[in-house]
């Protein structure tokens, strides 16, 4: 048989079958496969468990414990995807370098409390914590429980509250997305104002986004709500619901099972604190919350550049704005396009590159790819103006109970998703990110006051490398689909709903009338090779009949790996 062609699927049936646990994971499907125990939601209940030698079972937790721990948390049984796939790193499925999986170079991200008076400085904490463990800190901080929680409070780094002269007047909670520990430790010249600040802060040695996939939405809903995405819901950027597979907040907030903390700390304080969000798309609210979709609490103000009618959930826009849809919960400053426009501040980004020939590392205004200087480090000055004029109109941290606000600086993804990691326009990145941050510190000093805030900073992922680099197979994604349908499906009938970097969205009934299992497809998947999966023309295959992946199994094994109870380690 050709290693060239994917098995027929009468071959593959043939050789798989007879499986003494094919039967049992086939019983595991999509409606009954409720999780329970470490790896499943509050309040869910337990399906049968398959044993610890079972094949599946064994494969899962040959893998790394963290991978795994990641994993389980990311996962929700009713609307993550039926089949778990995991590349072999530094391999990848997709276009467009994506940040996705448990690995620890798209998990590991910069975690800064500052804040004098607030936060303790205690320089390097050598200490693992979570994304989860933002909420709670805050929680503390601000004397309010947070009923249910999966992070904890990270206690050392608060001053305790008998030094400190009262509460904070603003709490600010800022995102560098895309700026993983790896995008840093690349370029560990280009963040010296970050840097100079540790002594003064408390930074996290050990942080890391806690849950995979890695992607915006699921990750900012974590940060926001003090759970992981096999709590909260929002699982990815891609979920089912009701048996469709849809994007979260699409429809608005009630994709998110719980509150977040501004949700919560708004109906505490009954309109006497003030709530915002400044950043890019939609996926970002999930750290802001719910807004008035919770308890009838006011609008918060949220400013977003999402283009209209987009095709992607990372789309952006020509203006700042807010999507008609999403005003019935939250509000739009209409100043927030009155301020100098994004051209204004390419000039000093021209220079950057040592020319001063309107271009920014071979790019101008004009070129599609800058779409009009956003996709650059332009914006960085342009939305830090409009931050400034945010907190002088709306009088953040004057306001009776403390107020919240939650910024996304989005350009370092698009960087790394546009030129990846590795390139010159990183570097640039980089350094003017760090260069506004104290630019942003005196805003906040100026307007709040010194000693009358606190701040975390910290990243949603990490980014992935260049290939060229890493030496990475870039799976085709569609010829992973094309691949199993040829094995599993029918002329018309196709069982691949969708294809993710580490998921597939299956249709199991239609699977079950062929004769296959999601274990069946699992077994499959991990005989595939680069020849069978290559992009003509973008992945560069070094070895044809090498596997390009490390594990396969159904997502309904998740509550049957002992290697993802975490027993009190909820923190790592």
């Amino acid at each position: 048989m050709s290693p060239n062609r994917p098995l027929a699927r009468r071959d593959f049936l043939r050789l798989s079958a007879g499986s003494a646990a094919a039967a049992l994971l086939a019983a595991c499907t999509r409606s009954g496969a409720v999780t329970g125990g470490g790896a499943g939601p509050t309040g869910s209940t337990g399906p049968t468990l398959l044993s610890p030698t079972d094949p599946m079972v064994e494969m899962a937790c040959g893998l790394p414990p963290r991978w795994i721990r990641r994993i389980a948390r990311g996962y929700h049984p009713q609307r993550s995807a039926e089949l778990q796939i995991l590349p072999k790193a530094p391999n990848f499925v997709g276009d467009g370098l994506p940040h996705v999986g448990p690995w620890d170079y798209t998990s590991l991200v910069p975690m800064f409390w500052y804040g004098p008076g607030f936060i303790e400085p205690l320089g390097v904490v050598d200490r693992r914590a979570t994304l989860a463990d933002i909420a709670p800190t805050w929680a503390r901080l601000l004397g309010i429980d947070l009923p249910t929680t999966e992070g904890r409070p990270l206690t050392e780094v608060l001053v305790p509250a008998e030094r400190r002269t009262g509460a904070p007047r603003l709490i600010v909670t800022l995102v560098w997305d895309g700026a993983g520990r790896n995008v840093l430790d690349a370029w560990p010249g280009q963040w010296p104002n970050l840097r100079s600040l540790i002594p003064q802060g408390a930074w996290i040695e050990g942080a890391e986004v806690g849950s995979s996939p890695t992607s915006t939405a699921q990750i900012h809903a974590t940060m926001g709500t003090g759970v992981f995405p096999r709590t909260h819901g929002v699982v990815g950027h891609s979920l089912r619901i009701d048996g469709r597979i849809v994007a979260p907040w699409k429809s608005g907030p009630g994709v998110m099972l719980l509150p977040s903390l501004a949700d919560r700390y708004a109906e505490a304080t009954g309109g006497r604190s003030a709530a915002g969000m400044i950043a890019t798309v939609a996926i970002h609210l999930g750290m802001l919350g719910k807004g008035a979709a919770w308890r009838d609490n006011p609008k918060p103000l949220v400013v977003l550049r999402e283009a209209p009618n987009a095709e992607t959930l990372g789309a952006e826009g020509p203006a700042w704005n807010l999507p008609e849809l999403l005003q019935q919960w939250y509000r739009f400053p209409d100043y927030a396009n009155d301020l100098p426009a994004l051209a204004t501040y390419f000039a000093e980004l021209d220079r950057r590159d040592g020319v001063a020939d309107g271009l920014w590392r071979g790019n101008g205004l004009a070129d599609e790819v800058l779409e009009g200087g956003f996709e650059s480090p332009a914006r960085i000055p342009y939305q830090t103006r409009l931050v400034e004029e945010v907190v002088a109109r709306e009088g953040f941290g004057t306001h009776d109970a403390t107020d919240l606000l939650y910024l996304n600086y989005k350009v370092i993804d698009m960087v790394g998703h546009i030129w990846s990691m590795n390139s010159p326009q990183m570097r640039d990145s980089v350094q003017m990110q760090d260069e506004y941050l104290p630019v942003l510190i005196d805003i906040l000093d100026r307007y709040v006051g010194e000693g009358r805030w606190a701040m975390v900073l910290t990243s949603d992922h990490g980014s992935t490398p260049s290939p060229r680099v890493s030496g990475a197979f870039q799976i085709s994604g569609s010829r992973l689909a094309q691949a199993i349908n040829e094995t599993f499906g029918r002329e018309g009938a196709p069982v691949v709903e969708q294809v993710k970097q580490t998921e597939i969205f299956m249709d199991e009934e239609r699977l079950a009338e062929n004769g296959a299992t999601l274990r069946d497809v699992a077994e499959f998947v991990l005989t595939l090779t680069q020849s069978e999966l290559e992009s003509p023309g973008v992945s560069v295959v070094t070895n044809p009949h090498a596997k390009v992946f490390e594990a396969a199994f159904p997502s309904a094994v998740i509550p049957s790996l002992p290697c993802a109870d975490e027993g009190s380690e909820v923190g790592t």
